[in-house]
């Protein structure tokens, strides 16, 4: 969902549609903070594609981890996921 927002597909998709060219300036994902609330197996094989795009990582999660795929920059406790959603640009 972080691109299809980001490269606004249903605008596209309605330019598309009305056969308009409606020509602006998509956001780059690259250095923008993706947090996960829960960290577990599917949380982490997407860590794995925003990495991929260049995006930091960032989690809330009971526990502390051990063998994460995609290790988060940062972590917060269920307690401080206002942090968290203060912090990340997607969630």
């Amino acid at each position: 969902s972080i691109m299809h927002f980001t490269k606004q597909v249903p605008r596209c998709l309605t330019n598309q549609k009305e056969k308009r060219w409606d020509p602006f300036v998509m956001d780059v994902v690259a250095g923008k903070t993706v947090g996960f609330v829960g960290y577990g197996h599917i949380a982490q094989q997407s860590a794995v594609l925003c990495k991929a795009l260049g995006m930091r990582i960032i989690a809330c999660r009971r526990g502390s981890g051990g063998d994460d795929v995609v290790v988060p920059a940062q972590t917060h406790a269920p307690a401080d996921r206002l942090k968290l959603f203060a912090e990340a640009d997607y969630v």
